[in-house]
């Protein structure tokens, strides 16, 4: 099966990245809308815990985390290729610093920004997710502060960029979507608190002109429940033909996400290579699922060797 349902919600960064990668590749998928806040009991049904968006599912395949659902895209649909994240270049090192550093200064100014008006049902899913209380007062008056981080940063990109037409040369890489939607995100934000946006960066302002022009493909929109019924009566696709020879593999293990947040996802483990970790989940609500995740940030521990 190769219909592509992707579980996300509107104002998501990080589902921008992968709507506007499906938008490149020129593919029509489905839209399974999830709440921006828990409950999400029919994702996490899917996933077994893992609670961000977006997540993708083909069939009884369910894909964790953007990177690796750009990986899965470019690897099903090549007509249309990224560029390499080439070794002995800095992307690798810019998809880092993209997610780890910019989007979180992002997260802080926008919060700031709106420090009066976020719902405290907002603030308290938040709370319980990254296990730490929010200082929104202090959010507030960091503002101006956060601000400045983030122009710095879009000043490195600008130089970094000069006259190309994206940040691996003439055809986009991971690299530009894991910018483009932390700068989209900055952006709205900037704009609607009467900032100057990109204007201070043309270099920027076209390049996110050219991203945005790829649009998000074709959508469908698709019901919670249908997609639940699509994992039921399907099973997961074959394992990849190589893998490592881990001591846990078929044995009953934990995945969880070593950034921040409280997930933990149990499952059956019945792959690893260098790059992605499988798992096997059966549950009555939706027969054996494959939940896939990346090798790197997400820990694997052992709970039955």
């Amino acid at each position: 099966m190769t219909d592509l349902i992707l579980h996300h919600y509107e104002a998501s960064p990080y589902s921008e990245r992968i709507r506007t990668l499906m938008g490149f590749k020129g593919l029509s998928w489905s839209s399974v809308i999830v709440p921006p806040i828990a409950p999400k009991a029919d994702l996490l049904t899917l996933t077994g815990g893992y609670r961000r968006a977006p997540v993708l599912q083909i069939g009884a395949d369910i894909y964790c985390d953007s990177a690796l659902i750009a990986a899965e895209l470019d690897q099903r649909f090549p007509a249309r290729a990224l560029a390499p994240n080439t070794a002995g270049t800095a992307t690798p090192l810019l998809d880092n610093w993209a997610d780890r550093i910019l989007f979180w200064q992002v997260v802080r100014y926008s919060m700031g920004l709106r420090a009066d008006a976020v719902p405290p049902a907002l603030i308290h899913d938040r709370e319980a997710f990254w296990d730490h209380k929010i200082d929104l007062d202090g959010l507030k008056a960091d503002v101006g502060y956060h601000r400045g981080q983030i122009t710095t940063g879009l000043g490195w990109l600008e130089n970094l960029l000069g006259g190309a037409d994206f940040f691996a040369g003439d055809t986009p890489a991971l690299t530009d979507l894991a910018l483009y939607h932390v700068v989209w995100f900055f952006a709205k934000a900037d704009t609607t608190a009467s900032g100057s946006g990109l204007s201070l960066f043309p270099a920027l302002s076209a390049w996110m002109a050219r991203i945005a022009e790829f649009g998000h493909g074709t959508r469908t929109e698709l019901a919670p429940a249908e997609a639940i019924i699509i994992a039921v009566s399907t099973t997961p696709a074959p394992l990849p033909a190589t893998g490592l020879a881990h001591p846990a593999i078929g044995a009953s293990v934990q995945v969880l996400v070593d950034e921040f947040g409280t997930e933990v996802i149990d499952g059956t483990l019945v792959h690893i290579d260098d790059t992605r970790i499988i798992l096997h989940r059966d549950t009555p609500q939706v027969g054996t699922v494959a939940v896939h995740f990346p090798r790197h940030g997400y820990p694997l521990r052992t709970t039955s060797i």
